[in-house]
């Protein structure tokens, strides 16, 4: 995150750029967001992937795909050697069948 003193709807400019760091009750509120139709584009990430509004359908929000670690452990997916610390991580973010790897950083909870 920057510091940066932010708007009422969650925005600031920085670098000569305007932008929010989250979604925005605003900016759904000026695009016609409601919740009554399946949200539309609202802008796009630097690398092209559009942004779009939380809803999939009509009053349904998208569910978010990510997965807490549970650092506790010291076997299993996603488990570090030592428990409660944050000594490695995942060899590929979107397959932790691989497993992890230390960082040689140690980083408690």
């Amino acid at each position: 995150w920057e510091v940066y003193d932010v708007d009422v709807c969650g925005g600031h400019a920085a670098g000569g750029e305007y932008h929010h760091h989250s979604s925005s009750a605003c900016l759904f509120e000026v695009a016609g967001d409601n919740g009554t139709d399946k949200s539309s584009i609202i802008g796009y990430a630097a690398d092209g992937y559009p942004l779009v509004g939380p809803y999939v359908s009509n009053g349904v929000k998208a569910q978010s795909c990510w997965k807490k670690r549970d650092y506790s452990s010291v076997s299993g997916i996603g488990a570090c050697a030592v428990a409660n610390e944050r000594t490695c991580q995942m060899v590929d973010q979107y397959d932790p069948s691989l497993g992890t790897t230390t960082t040689g950083v140690t980083q408690g909870l």
